[in-house]
């Protein structure tokens, strides 16, 4: 599974780079905890300054339309307000 994180990790890291998000790539979830089973999904964060979150967090070309405008009450709307906070 490390391999994997690793290799997903750089191919994060150099999309971010190229969007303009930096490389500040954080682990969190079971990966992180050393927990991850096989099946285990990948919770990816990339850290930025809260300058340059205010600018993405709105922004169509990085941000998923369904995080853009979630249903309200979907869990969508929830990962949103996370983010948020």
């Amino acid at each position: 599974m490390k391999k994997q994180f690793d290799q997903a990790s750089e191919g994060v890291r150099a999309q971010a780079q190229e969007m303009g998000l930096g490389d500040d790539i954080v682990a969190q979830g079971s990966c992180a905890g050393g927990m991850a089973r096989a099946g285990s999904d990948m919770d990816i964060t990339i850290r930025a300054s809260p300058d340059r979150f205010d600018e993405i967090i709105n922004d169509p070309n990085i941000v998923p339309n369904r995080i853009l405008h979630p249903n309200p009450g979907s869990a969508a709307e929830r990962t949103r307000n996370l983010i948020i906070q």
